[in-house]
């Protein structure tokens, strides 16, 4: 903050106070204080002195003003009327540096200040007085800003020549503002900020004031709905947060004064406002807090909207005697045991609660006491053991403050209820044992232990007694078909009620079961086996009984075994649909039973495997093989089976062990589609299978023989082969003489000559073949020296590229090839160049000449491959290309 000297200040006080603005005093419309324990005069403003200032407080006699531009010192105050005069307080600090604030209290008044350069900011008097201030750090004005609110709160009065002190005080910073307001909700507040600009009024219940240091963000309003303590700290606090005034937000303190006629409390709170509400970024700027009794550090402040209780101060304001009186809560009618609540609330004739007060509870002629809590409530637990009206006195005795009160209550025990509880009985099969249980219980649902219980079923009495858990089971072998009636009960005694209930249940004969396993489809000529197992409810087996079996009409007997299983074996023999039905007429004690089944018959499957068909290069003999089985894998001998490759037909048949080979000259680039199929007859179903094999151009060869000079001309002599040393006749090639394009062409022998006349004596030739369909692109680079009358030339050599698998996307196929020189000797730790479809990867021959690379396939199509060597002086460069597919997954 910029400093500015005392005299100027004085000098700007003086000119103030030549301007006072006349105003009424206001009466506070309140009753007359009760000023038995504190008096606010001289002796009183000392007694907040020394709340307000420590022993550590070290200023000196130079008073000086601090500014900051704009909106640096943004301090705000917000106050929130209630109801019964409850109100809440908050400010917020708007500064750039930090330090301890204190939050302390004495007997009449709780206030946030700080030392060093001393300022106060909150004063909060025990009967509802609220002032808050904020501005220019000035000890000078900040005192006697104070002392004259001090005035104002221990008159009970807001007066015109105590806020004309303070205005002349506000007028002369340079920004500021102060407020005060009365318990009934009378305010008074004035706000510098280059102009200076004062109200008053009366706050209702709901309405607020937010008052920061300037004009232009001072506004009020009414709140909808806030009136329980949690809503008005909440309230108090965001009203605080949200005003837009000030960029050095620190944090709020919020006061939440309660009235209670006798005393009071204050509820202090607090929190780091971080400017969230206003896009402003202040959670750095934090104060710590020092109170009576404990010391907050700045680090344990929580950001907004959490919030940390600083304080809970509790004041006395004055005596009186009054009535008081009882409300006392319902009692219902009890059973014997049953827990007595008698609960109530001890309160005086306004309705306020009184609190920690002893109690005298009379029940039946006995004497208890019990105590209010801290709301006026009590409470007394006892069993009821009186059968019959009970009677209940509640009282209090009375002191010098309050007067006594008794408040009466009665209520009725009866014996405890009962219940037997029957759990349900399903119908039953004859001669399956009944069981009759359930559970002997009060009305609370207690298990009632050890109790005879009568027990009649179907006119015969027996005796069942409950166990530790208050149930009884009985069991009972059946022996009536039809309603059986079972009834229990207990006749009661001094202490329970008796009870009774009632239950029936059917009895039937036996149900039976045959269970038949599924069958599955069979082919035709195999066996069917029909099985199972025949069974009563309870899933014991029938054993040794006849079962009568039909399959297609036709009748079958079938025993079960000890085991009560049964099994038939019977040949397939229909083709289609076979219906079973299998049965048990039934006898006295079992019921009868039937289960139907189906299954299908059809003729014997077949497949034919084809092997799988490798990548081959045009005019290639390629090899179809596989086998032909049935549906259990045997195989099929000496059948004829049809091949169509490209639409064209061919007749294969297969060998003693099933097998098929066929092999194919290639003669189409590209996808060859492959069908192999058998028609099928009475007993084997036929079967078609489909396969493709891809045709990749031929790979070739150009080889340069020999170089000679004739005079000043030079004669190239070669010959263009496929890597199966046939000679392609002719065909054109394309010669590259320093950067001038020449074309020669093959003659019957593939063989070709070039005759030119050199314009160096270091000369490069570059002879290549562009390719076609059947074809693959070729090239070899020859470099040969003229030395006089001696010539000197790279030796050609030969690149292969293995035939490559076909693969499926996100598979790695594996690219390999050989490089040796025309004469076949290998050429070894060569660097090759693999180009993929354009880019480029870097790969070396091994100790035999032999070259790979792994390659993942990722997308679906074509990919095509040269492999290449630059050459040098000893050896030619060459090329050489091929394809391969990656299929879809």
């Amino acid at each position: 903050m910029k400093k500015t000297s005392y005299v100027v200040l004085l000098l700007m006080l003086t000119i103030v106070m030549l301007n006072i603005v006349s105003a009424e005093d206001i009466n506070v419309t309140q009753g007359v204080a009760d000023n038995t324990n504190d008096y606010h005069n001289t002796q009183s403003q000392q007694k907040i002195n020394e709340i307000g200032e420590s022993a550590t407080d070290s200023t000196d006699n130079k008073e000086t003003n601090e500014y900051e531009d704009d909106m640096g010192e943004g301090c705000c105050t917000t106050i929130l009327q209630g109801y019964n005069n409850d109100s809440a307080i908050s400010f917020r600090r708007d500064e750039t540096h930090k330090v301890t604030l204190n939050v302390k209290h004495n007997s009449s008044f709780i206030k946030q200040y700080k030392t060093g350069s001393y300022s106060f900011h909150v004063i909060v008097d025990k009967k509802g007085w609220l002032v808050g201030t904020g501005g220019v750090d000035n000890e000078y004005v900040n005192r006697n800003i104070e002392s004259n609110a001090i005035t104002m709160i221990n008159n009970n009065q807001i007066t015109k020549t105590n806020m004309n002190n303070i205005n002349n005080l506000v007028s002369g910073l340079s920004l500021g503002h102060f407020v005060i307001k009365a318990p009934n909700g009378t305010y008074n507040l004035i706000i510098k900020r280059g102009r200076t600009y004062k109200e008053s009024g009366v706050l209702k219940s709901g309405q607020y004031l937010v008052v920061p240091n300037s004009i232009d963000y001072f506004h009020k309003g009414t709140l909808s709905n806030f009136m329980d303590e949690k809503s008005m700290i909440t309230s108090s606090r965001l009203l605080a947060a949200k005003n837009r005034y000030g960029i050095n937000r620190r944090e709020i303190v919020t006061y939440y004064y309660k009235n209670n006629i006798y005393n009071s409390t204050v509820k202090v709170t607090m929190t780091n406002d971080n400017g969230k509400y206003v896009n402003v970024k202040s959670s750095h700027l934090i104060d710590n807090v020092q109170t009576n009794n404990k010391y907050y550090s700045s680090s344990s402040i929580p950001i907004i909207d959490n919030f940390i209780e600083l304080d809970n101060v509790y004041f006395f304001i004055k005596n009186q005697s009054q009535p008081t009186h009882f409300i006392l809560d319902k009692i219902n009618n009890k059973q014997l045991n049953d827990n007595v609540v008698i609960s109530g609330r001890y309160v005086d004739n306004k309705g306020n609660n009184l609190t920690y007060t002893p109690i005298k509870l009379v029940i039946n002629s006995k004497e208890y006491s019990v105590k209010t809590d801290g709301h006026g409530i009590f409470s007394y637990n006892f069993k009821a053991g009186l059968i019959g009206k009970n009677n209940v006195s509640v009282s209090y005795q009375g002191n010098n403050r309050y007067k006594g009160a008794q408040e009466n209550i009665s209520f009725d025990v009866t014996r405890i209820f009962t219940r037997i509880v029957v759990n349900p009985i399903s119908d039953l099969e004859f001669g399956s044992e009944a069981v009759v249980s359930g559970r002997y219980v009060d009305s609370k649902d207690n298990n009632l232990t050890y109790t005879p219980l009568k027990l009649v079923i179907n006119s015969k009495e027996y005796t069942v007694k409950t166990n530790a858990d208050g149930i009884f089971k009985f069991v009972y072998k059946t022996n009536k078909i039809g309603k059986n009636n079972v009834s229990v009960s207990y006749q009661g005694n001094n202490r329970y009620a008796g009870a009774q209930e009632n239950i029936s249940f059917d009895v039937t004969r036996i149900f039976t079961k045959i269970v038949v396993n599924p069958i599955s489809d069979l082919e035709f000529g195999c066996d069917a086996v029909i099985s199972g197992r025949y069974v009563d409810s309870r899933g014991t087996n029938l054993t040794y009984t006849p079962l009568d079996l039909v399959i297609n009409s036709r009748k079958y007997i079938v025993k079960t075994d000890s085991h009560g299983v049964f099994s038939f074996i019977f040949k397939a023999a229909e083709i289609g649909k076979n219906n079973l039905t299998i049965s048990y007429p039934g006898n006295n004690h079992f019921m009868s039973t039937k289960e139907n089944i189906s299954f299908e018959v059809t003729r014997i499957l077949t497949k034919v495997l084809i092997n799988s068909i490798p990548n081959v290069q045009f005019s290639d003999d390629l090899v179809i093989s596989g086998r032909y089985i049935d549906s259990k894998g045997n195989n099929l001998t000496y059948t004829p089976l049809k091949i169509m490759i490209n639409s064209k037909e061919y007749t294969i048949k297969t060998n003693k062990n099933g097998i098929f080979n066929y092999t194919y000259k290639t003669d189409m680039p590209g996808t060859n589609h492959i069908s192999i199929s058998y028609k099928g007859n009475s007993k084997y179903e036929g079967t078609t299978e489909n396969a493709t094999f891809n045709v990749v151009a031929k790979q070739t060869m150009i080889i340069i023989n020999n170089i000679v000079q004739t005079g000043n001309q030079v004669k190239v002599l070669g010959k263009y082969m496929d890597i199966s040393c046939r000679n392609l006749t002719f065909t054109p090639l394309t010669i590259n003489v320093d950067n001038n394009i020449k074309t020669v062409k093959t003659n019957a022998y593939g063989e070709f000559v070039y005759e030119y006349k050199p314009l160096s004596s270091f000369n490069k030739l570059v002879i290549s073949y562009s390719g076609n369909k059947r074809y693959a692109p070729t090239s070899q680079s020859i470099a040969y020296t003229l030395n006089g009358s001696c010539l000197t030339f790279s030796k050609s050599t030969i690149m292969t590229i293995n035939n490559i698998e076909n693969v499926k996307s996100s598979n790695v196929v594996k690219i390999s090839g050989k490089y040796v020189d025309k004469d076949g000797t290998n050429l070894t730790f060569t660097p090759v160049k693999i180009n993929i479809n354009g880019k480029t990867y870097n790969t070396k021959t091994d100790a035999q000449g032999y070259f790979s690379i792994n390659y993942l396939g990722e997308k679906v199509g074509v990919y095509t491959v040269i492999a290449s060597y630059h050459g040098n002086m000893g050896y030619s460069g060459t090329s050489v290309e091929t394809s391969f597919m990656v299929l879809k997954a």
